[in-house]
């Protein structure tokens, strides 16, 4: 089997396998395997070239920005009581101290600052809500062990860690009917 490059002005518009029965058409060109459609060919030095591909377009960060997430995302207490819990987690990583639970602290807080743009699809932000829940970011956390429902704060804290893990402003959810 031969590898054919059939060329329509100088530019390849398909390539066939061809046995030994095979009649080509005219401008069918042995090639190599790494030829493909839209190469084009020259006739004269029997070279083929690579299409020239257009840059990629650079491409609008996806998610949200970091300001627009404190803005949008986080109430005024919400952000007061996250931001002290990630100075005292990094304060407490710069000095070799910090739990496993405040490590985890520190790199939510850098996923944050080091992303173009806050996508609440990724795991990864995924898992830094749950930690900001945790830790109270939202109000008082909840324990299930204690056999008893959630208190008002406590149910708020969940409705909140849950809102903004969908992606939910804040405003949407206190707007008036």
């Amino acid at each position: 089997m031969s590898r054919l490059a059939i060329v329509e002005n100088g530019v390849v518009t398909n390539v066939v396998l061809a046995g030994p029965d095979y009649t080509p058409p005219a401008g069918a060109v042995a090639c190599p395997d790494r030829i493909g459609k839209g190469w084009t060919y020259d006739e004269e030095s029997g070279e083929f070239s690579a299409p020239v591909r257009p840059e990629p377009k650079r491409q609008k960060p996806k998610g949200v920005s970091q300001l627009d997430f404190s803005r949008k995302f986080l109430r005024r207490e919400q952000a007061k009581r996250w931001m002290a819990t990630v100075l005292r987690a990094r304060r407490a990583v710069e000095a070799d101290t910090a739990t496993a639970v405040q490590e985890e602290i520190a790199l939510a807080y850098e996923h944050f600052t080091q992303t173009d743009g806050i996508d609440f699809n990724s795991p990864d932000v995924q898992a830094a809500i749950y930690v900001m829940y945790i830790e109270g970011a939202f109000g008082p956390v909840y324990d299930p062990a204690t056999g008893v429902p959630p208190t008002t704060d406590e149910q708020f804290a969940i409705d909140e860690a849950a809102r903004m893990a969908a992606g939910i402003p804040y405003e949407e959810v206190d707007a008036p009917a």
